[in-house]
């Protein structure tokens, strides 16, 4: 069965011949105005001129809704367009007051835990292993009574620290075999993934589970009941710690850099090589 999906989702109640009150009023502003400009003593062709100037305006602010845009356009303008890390208004539209203790704190003292969990191929799994699965998720999910965020991040695959330490295996073994067929080879199956990656758009998924409360305490249980039910799903996570938490927050915000599954802003990079 499919349904049709509404265009307009904004209610706006019609008031005669399906104008809304909006829509009504705009028309009637350029009726008022075109019988001012007649009325005027100017000449013919400028009343004329003036007349379909004002109903053009009134139809196109009427039907176009020229004026959201205009308001959407003044708001975008209006607000800050560049913002860096430590600058205050970001913490006003972050919402966030500090991360600490693995937990971030957020503007109304309200605390929230983030659980990373690693993923399991549900796909190569037996029929009866994906019903134990579905199972035991929906019996985790039954015996919450908090609420639960799940957040799942696309991401591109970053290989360049897994090339790195993969170089520094191969040239040991060149230098202990004295073969220097391996580093062209090595440097040909480079090329081959990283074009390969390029060319497919290859993409990662990371999972969260996200969990608040208003006390650290109760916080630390609800993770812990978390950990425990997903564990039962055959599913592993973690809590995230102050730097992974800091490190995740700031890649919705700007370039990061993912190392082993986690993201490190450019400055904990950086302050990492000192």
């Amino acid at each position: 069965m499919t349904y049709e999906i509404p265009q307009a989702l904004k209610y706006e109640e019609k008031i005669i011949f399906g104008l809304n009150l909006k829509q009504i009023g705009y028309l009637s502003g350029a009726a008022v105005l075109t019988g001012i400009i007649l009325k005027t003593q100017s000449p013919l062709i400028l009343k004329v001129l003036g007349a379909v100037v004002a109903v053009s305006v009134g139809a196109v602010l009427a039907f176009l809704k020229i004026d959201n845009k205009l308001l959407s356009m003044l708001n975008f303008y209006k607000t800050k367009q560049h913002l860096g890390y430590f600058d205050k208004k970001m913490r006003k539209i972050i919402g966030v007051k500090e991360i600490s203790n693995n937990t971030v704190v957020l503007s109304d003292n309200s605390c929230i835990g983030i659980l990373q969990v690693t993923p399991t191929n549900f796909a190569i799994k037996a029929k009866k292993d994906k019903e134990a699965v579905i199972k035991n998720y929906q019996n985790f999910l039954n015996s919450l009574d908090f609420p639960v965020q799940v957040l799942v991040r696309t991401v591109n695959v970053n290989l360049d620290y897994y090339i790195k330490h993969l170089r520094t295996a191969v040239k040991k073994q060149i230098e202990k075999k004295k073969n220097s067929g391996l580093e062209n080879l090595f440097e040909d199956y480079v090329c081959f993934v990283e074009n390969y990656i390029s060319e497919n758009t290859v993409k990662n998924k990371l999972f969260y589970v996200c969990l608040k409360s208003n006390k650290p305490e109760e916080l630390d249980n609800r993770l812990e009941l978390a950990r425990e039910g997903l564990a039962n799903c055959g599913l592993a996570s973690k809590r995230l710690l102050s730097e992974d938490l800091t490190g995740l927050i700031l890649s919705f915000f700007s370039n990061s850099v993912n190392i082993s599954n986690q993201y490190a802003s450019p400055l904990t990079i950086f302050r990492g090589q000192k």
